[in-house]
């Protein structure tokens, strides 16, 4: 089953997403537990480290799942108004463990990538031989290392970030 929720990156308001697919956390463990859910917000677009997000997964599926981030924008917040006068705020996008655990056979993507530009398909978590249970809760951060003039032109800055997310050959 595959899954795609975007985040969208402005500065105006603040939204909660959650998409739960099937199965829930009482289900006996012979069946596949596959949720995902996301709690998402429009941080102000200014200098500094913002919390953008959390994406939680709950997982045990031994063929194991893989969950990516993509930027429609290659990590450029953009206004389409003011894009060819050149009005483009580069970010970068960070990932932290806030609770939860890992199950065993699946790959941190992040472990080794602190900041991520997301000109490509970022994988965050990938397996295809989970061994234990998956619950975890990850923070998504927003990067923006320039600082925001009064200079660029006024707009409304964004680009969207899908979320993807896979579970593989579900038994």
């Amino acid at each position: 089953m595959r899954n795609r929720i975007p985040f969208l990156i402005s500065g105006l308001l603040v939204l909660m997403v959650s998409l739960s697919t099937m199965g829930t956390e009482s289900m006996p463990m012979d069946q596949s537990v596959d949720q995902f859910y996301i709690n998402y917000r429009h941080p102000v677009i200014q200098q500094g480290r913002f919390l953008l997000g959390t994406i939680v997964v709950r997982n045990n599926n031994p063929n194991g799942f893989s969950l990516k981030l993509a930027s429609n924008n290659n990590s450029l917040l953009t206004d389409s108004v003011s894009l060819m006068n050149g009005s483009l705020i580069p970010y970068s996008i960070s990932i932290e463990e806030s609770n939860g655990q890992i199950g065993a056979g699946v790959i941190k993507g992040y472990t080794n990538n602190p900041k991520q530009q997301l000109v490509s398909e970022w994988v965050i978590l990938t397996s295809t031989s989970q061994t234990s249970y998956t619950d975890i809760s990850l923070n998504v951060y927003i990067h923006i290392d320039q600082t925001i003039s009064d200079r660029l032109l006024a707009g409304n800055y964004l680009d969207e970030i899908s979320v993807i997310y896979e579970n593989n050959n579900v038994i």
